[in-house]
């Protein structure tokens, strides 16, 4: 995870080039172990979506050496009247050639779109949710 957020940090400054007027608003990627709901949600108010790192074969010792990477882009604080909190994600991964981790835990998984809808308490201690990256602005 620390790495991506050099990447994300180095695809920013490539990204504005030789652009002599940059924005007034950049970006600031910032890695944190072990993210609580609050945060997240925080970030989803602010329309930043919030790239996670998820191991559903165990928790990593070290939480930036995540196995693999989601985007949780929305969430729901009552899904559907239960009071339970849920997020929305998108997964890169196709899984053609088997289960995908959310099948596996008993929830819904749409190839087509790569969405996931599930509890957060699923995604933070089955998928063993560990860090996340989180998109924030600043002052340029």
């Amino acid at each position: 995870m620390t790495k991506l957020v050099d990447v994300l940090d180095r695809y920013k400054d490539l990204s504005l080039g030789d652009n002599k007027e940059r924005p007034t608003k950049l970006f600031s990627p910032l890695c944190v172990a072990n993210p609580g709901w609050a945060r997240i949600k925080r970030s989803l108010n602010l329309s930043y979506p919030v790239i996670a790192g998820i191991s559903p074969d165990g928790m990593p010792v070290d939480p930036a050496e995540s196995e693999h990477t989601v985007l949780i882009t929305g969430y729901d604080d009552n899904y559907r009247g239960t009071g339970e909190e849920w997020v929305i994600l998108r997964d890169p991964y196709p899984y053609s050639r088997g289960t995908s981790p959310y099948k596996a835990a008993g929830y819904s998984y749409d190839p087509a779109t790569r969405k996931a809808e599930l509890p957060w308490r699923v995604l933070r201690h089955r998928l063993n949710l560990s860090s996340a990256v989180f998109l924030e602005a600043r002052s340029a």
